[in-house]
C-alpha cells in the first residue's frame, strides 16, 4: 500500500468520523470502534496510519506559514513522561512540524528518566531538530482525591520554564508531549491578544492565554492546564515548584480560606493552580467567585481550541467538547462542564479592555 493511499484512507476516515460523531451516540461509538480496529490492523501490517480523530474543525484546513519573526519570539516547553513508542513518535512529529515552521524557536523537552528503548531515538532527534532535553527526578504520585500525576506535571513544567528563562526567553508556550498546536499560524493571534488585552494587575507582565479545550465556564477559575501561553515570569509563578511536603499545605492555604464547600474543589488541579496564581500576585479575594472574576478580568483569557487546532493524542471520547455526542450524558456533564469560548470571555470580561468596547454588549 502506497503512502498516498494511506493518506487517502486517513482523510476519508477522519471526514466520515467528523460527520458521524455529531449524530447519535450509538453510531459514533460503533464507527469509532471500527476505525480503531482497522487502524490497528493496518499498523500491524507495517503501514503508517494516523487516525487524527481529535480535530475540532469540521473541514481539513490548509494553513499558511506563520511569520517566523513572531513565532521565533516564543520558546516552547514540552513536558511529560514517555510510556509508549506511540507517544514518542507523536511528540517527534510535533517537533518536526514546529521546526518546519520555526527553526529558531528555543525548544526544551522537560521529561523524566527516559526508558532505554526510547532514549537513543529521542536524543538523536534532539540533535536533528535542535531541542534541549531535561531528565527530571520523578517527584512521585499524589494520593486520592488529587490528580495522580500533578506533581510530575508541575515539576517538568517548572524546570522547563527555568531552562528557557536562563536562555533569556520572554514569551513561552507550555505544551504536553501528547498534544500539539496544529495551527501554528494562530500564535500570531495569541501574540496580538497578549499585547492588545493588557493585564489589569501591576504584578503581572501579561495575561496567560489558555485553550478552550477543558476550560470550563461553569466552574470557578477552571482554565485548562494542558496548553498555555504567556510571559515567562508569569508562567514561572503559575507553575511554582511543589513537593510532596508542600503540596497539601498549599492547597490548605489557597482554597481553605474560601470555606469547606470550596475546599473540595481542590481535587481539580486547574482550580488550585489558578487560585494560587491569583494569590501569588498579591491579590486576596474573599470568595472563590471573586477570585474567578479577578482571574478572568485581569490575569487570563481563553482562545477557542478549534482555532488553535489544539490536538490531543487521546481519542475524542475523552474530550468534554464531544460529550454532546453521547446522549445520556447531556443532562449531567453538559450542564456541569460547559467549555468557555473566546466569545464568552470577550463579552463578559474582555469588552472593557477592547478598542471596540462601545459596540460590544457584556453579558
Amino acid at each position: 500500500m502506497s503512502a498516498k493511499r494511506i493518506v487517502r484512507i486517513k482523510s476519508r476516515l477522519k471526514l466520515s468520523y467528523q460527520r458521524v460523531i455529531r449524530n447519535t451516540s450509538i453510531t459514533s461509538q460503533i464507527f469509532e470502534w471500527i476505525i480503531n480496529y482497522y487502524g490497528r490492523k493496518i499498523e500491524n501490517k507495517g503501514f503508517l496510519l494516523k487516525l487524527s480523530l481529535i480535530g475540532h474543525s469540521q473541514f481539513e484546513s490548509h494553513k499558511s506559514s506563520p511569520s517566523e519573526e513572531v513565532l521565533g519570539t516564543y520558546g516552547f516547553v514540552f513536558q511529560g513522561g514517555f510510556e509508549t513508542s506511540g507517544q514518542v513518535n507523536y511528540f517527534l512529529e510535533t517537533i518536526e512540524m514546529l521546526r518546519s515552521r520555526s527553526p529558531k524557536s528555543p525548544v526544551v523537552l522537560s521529561t523524566f528518566p527516559i526508558p532505554l528503548e526510547f532514549k537513543n531515538q529521542i536524543l538523536s532527534s534532539s540533535i536533528r531538530f535542535t531541542f534541549d532535553v531535561i531528565e527530571n527526578e520523578d517527584p512521585g504520585t499524589l494520593k486520592r482525591p488529587y490528580a495522580k500525576n500533578l506533581l510530575r506535571q508541575i515539576s517538568s513544567t517548572h524546570n522547563g520554564l527555568e531552562h528557557l528563562y536562563q536562555l533569556g526567553v520572554n514569551k513561552v508556550a507550555k505544551v504536553r508531549i501528547d498534544q500539539r498546536i496544529g495551527n501554528l499560524n494562530s500564535i500570531k493571534f495569541i501574540d496580538y491578544l497578549l499585547h492588545e488585552y493588557s493585564t489589569g494587575c501591576n504584578q503581572a507582565q501579561m495575561r496567560i492565554v489558555g485553550s478552550s479545550l477543558n476550560t470550563f465556564a461553569s466552574l470557578p477559575v477552571f482554565m485548562s492546564d494542558c496548553l498555555l501561553f504567556g510571559h515567562i515570569k508569569d508562567m514561572r509563578d503559575y507553575w511554582a515548584f511543589q513537593s510532596q511536603e508542600t503540596f497539601s499545605e498549599s492547597v490548605d492555604q489557597v482554597l481553605g480560606c474560601f470555606g469547606p464547600d470550596v475546599f473540595q474543589l481542590g481535587i481539580h488541579p486547574e482550580i488550585w493552580l489558578a487560585a494560587k496564581y491569583v494569590r501569588s500576585k498579591g491579590l486576596g479575594p474573599k470568595d472563590i467567585w471573586a477570585c474567578n472574576e479577578i482571574f478572568w478580568r485581569d490575569l487570563a483569557l481563553v482562545v477557542d481550541s478549534s482555532f488553535l487546532d489544539h490536538q490531543w493524542q487521546k481519542q475524542s471520547k475523552y474530550f468534554a467538547s464531544n460529550y454532546k455526542s453521547i446522549k445520556w450524558l447531556e443532562g449531567t456533564l453538559q450542564s456541569k462542564f460547559r467549555e468557555m469560548s473566546f466569545s464568552d470571555w470577550l463579552s463578559k470580561y474582555g469588552a472593557r479592555h477592547s478598542p471596540y468596547s462601545s459596540i460590544i454588549e457584556p453579558k
